[in-house]
């Protein structure tokens, strides 16, 4: 499994991810990037030094295919993280289906009708504000909360909780095809991550050389 793949829970579809990486200020796997650091002052560095390292940034910018911009692809991105979770929370419409399928008792079926009227609130109460990549990580991280309360409840039954991993295998069946659907999309995540990606690096890069051409203008100027 892909690592950055994000957790759904349930132990019956793709995870998307670990839902406490989408909380406060830890990083979150889809949205969050490693930006290109600022090297030490380059006052001290020396000359040939700045040329080689701004010759190996421009080719590496110059092997980068330009991208729509920034912006574009946040919105982009933020897109394709509501496509995918258009069927993700699709579970909740699935949940009576699941406890006729399964036929699992009356503590378990209350178990997962409470899990139900909690993910109806979150996603009345969260989902409309996720209008941008950082208003998304704390709708994520409800979602994600409330799929790890059911599957720490499901795994308690344990042969349940294998029928259901076997189903989610077998594309025939309820879970099969909504983890053939999350697969699909998620797969769109992950392209229009890759597109941001790659610009912010563009960015980086950029940024490093103009500072490296200013450092060298200086020294021209002594």
């Amino acid at each position: 499994m892909n690592p950055r793949h994000p957790l759904y829970v349930l132990g019956l579809a793709l995870a998307l991810h670990a839902p406490a990486q989408a909380s406060g200020d830890t990083p979150h796997p889809m949205i969050d990037f490693t930006r290109l650091k600022q090297a030490e002052p380059l006052e001290q560095t020396d000359t040939s030094d700045l040329q080689s390292r701004r010759a190996t940034y421009a080719q590496a910018l110059a092997d980068m295919q330009a991208g729509a911009g920034a912006d574009a692809l946040e919105h982009e991105l933020l897109e394709a993280l509501l496509f995918y979770d258009e069927e993700r929370i699709r579970i909740v419409e699935m949940i009576p289906s699941m406890i006729e399928i399964y036929e699992v008792d009356a503590e378990l079926e209350e178990d997962m009708l409470n899990f139900r009227r909690t993910m109806r609130g979150v996603i009345a109460e969260l989902r409309h504000e996720a209008t941008t990549l950082q208003r998304y990580k704390p709708y994520d991280f409800r979602v994600g909360m409330s799929y790890l309360s059911l599957m720490s409840i499901l795994q308690q039954h344990e042969q349940l909780h294998e029928r259901m991993r076997v189903d989610q295998q077998d594309a025939s069946t309820l879970l099969g095809r909504h983890r053939q659907q999350l697969s699909a999309r998620y797969r769109g995540v992950e392209d229009a991550r890759g597109r941001l990606e790659r610009e912010y690096r563009r960015a980086d890069l950029r940024a490093e050389i103009d500072r490296i051409d200013r450092e060298l203008q200086r020294r021209r100027t002594l």
